[in-house]
């Protein structure tokens, strides 16, 4: 009887799936190929450029005067400066946060000929705040708000004139939460980097960055904030090198993804008789959605500003998650469940419904970040209590469904 048994499972098995009907042979040519495959892809990584690149710079300091900054389609730089600050080392009176402008070219101003390029996918700028130090500042509040006003503009070419990129809300200004130190017995203040902007896509050769710290308007702006005497941009990117190397192993991978997936369908669909199994179905799936993820969107970031393209792939890698994670729920549930309980998508409901779950969790988060910087690159989620409460909880909610899986 047992040997009945067993004999009608592997006949069932053979018609179903198609990996049951590869020869060990075959079996071991396919492991050894893709294990070559693998070894060469890791070499390429390991000997290829770092994957991203971040350089530090000085912002030049602006008296506006004429409060040019006002108007958000007007750039501050060198050109246009009226007087431009070497220091506020020093207290002057005539100065105030509503007349003074930070900004900054990025690559750099001093050698026009070096250029951004579409090639860094994406770009992200960090604020450093450097504090006088003051004996007679007095730290009131060790998490002060920071307030402020952004605008990045962008030309193509040192020849080219600035044009509005990406404005912050004149109305509402940007808020920071800043983590300040003092240090009494040396009278040193010392201010955590806080995130500025990030750019999904690096459509223009120059960026200029321009930046206000108001301290009117009838509120007490900043007024928790030590005094300064410069701040620090540091801007980071994805390097061109590694993109490259990125971009050219989807170039190749993709086309043989896509074979792949093709004859494998077509060889479950000349199996005879019974309907593909569970495990041929979701192998299937998974094969599609590795040919969406490995396809090479990046190329038209080179001819056209895609700034979603991060949101996509976030999403492209989430869902390559979930078919995995679903792969090897029935790959392990089938084998060991009796044959007349297999081939049933209800036995997993539970397993799979926290899955999706938690698939719908992160998207969530991905949206509310990502998805809204996208059109407003100065957002972000964890600028304020309510938002990096909001974040953590994403993440501690889906660290849960995971442990419950």
């Amino acid at each position: 009887l047992l040997y009945t048994i067993k004999f009608e499972e592997v006949v069932i098995m053979a018609n179903s799936m198609v990996l049951e009907k590869i020869s060990t042979r075959q079996l071991l040519i396919l492991f050894a190929g893709n294990f070559l495959v693998l070894i060469l892809l890791f070499i390429a990584g390991a000997k290829g450029p770092k994957p991203t690149n971040a350089m530090t710079r000085i912002t030049k300091i602006c008296n506006d005067k004429y409060h040019q900054f006002q108007n958000s389609s007007k750039p501050v730089d060198d050109s246009s400066c009226p007087e431009v600050i070497k220091s506020l080392e020093e207290d002057n009176p005539r100065l105030n946060g509503n007349n003074l402008v930070f900004y900054l070219v990025l690559p750099t101003d001093k050698y026009p000929e070096l250029e951004m390029s579409p090639w860094f996918q994406w770009m992200i700028t960090i604020l450093q705040l450097k504090p006088k130090q003051d004996y007679r500042y007095q730290q009131r509040n060790k998490n002060p708000v920071l307030t402020l006003k952004g605008v990045v503009f962008g030309r193509h070419g040192a020849n080219d004139f600035w044009r509005p990129v990406h404005t912050s809300d004149p109305d509402t200004f940007l808020t920071r939460r800043v983590t300040c130190t003092t240090d009494l017995q040396y009278n040193l203040i010392d201010c955590d980097d806080v995130a500025l902007f990030e750019l999904g896509s690096v459509h223009y050769s120059h960026y200029l960055i321009n930046i206000q710290l108001p301290d009117g308007r009838g509120q007490h702006y900043n007024k928790d904030i030590p005094p300064l005497q410069g701040i620090d941009i540091t801007e980071i990117h994805q390097n061109g090198g590694f993109t490259k190397v990125w971009v050219a192993q989807k170039t190749l991978i993709c086309p043989v993804l896509l074979v792949a997936t093709i004859l494998f369908s077509r060889q479950v669909g000349k199996c005879a008789n019974s309907s593909p199994l569970l495990i041929t179905k979701i192998i299937q799936g998974l094969g599609v959605v590795n040919v969406i993820y490995n396809l090479p969107l990046e190329y038209l970031s080179l001819v056209a500003d895609v700034p979603g393209l991060r949101v996509w792939y976030d999403c492209c890698t989430g869902l390559f998650y979930a078919a995995t994670a679903v792969l090897w729920l029935l790959f392990v549930g089938e084998h060991r469940m009796d044959l007349d309980e297999r081939n049933k998508f209800s036995n997993y409901w539970k397993e799979i419904t926290s899955i999706l779950v938690c698939c719908c969790v992160m998207f969530l988060f991905d949206v509310i970040e990502r998805g809204l910087q996208i059109a407003d690159p100065f957002h972000s989620i964890w600028a304020t209590v309510t938002g990096e409460n909001t974040a953590v909880s994403f993440c501690t909610r889906k660290i849960h469904i995971y442990l419950s899986i």
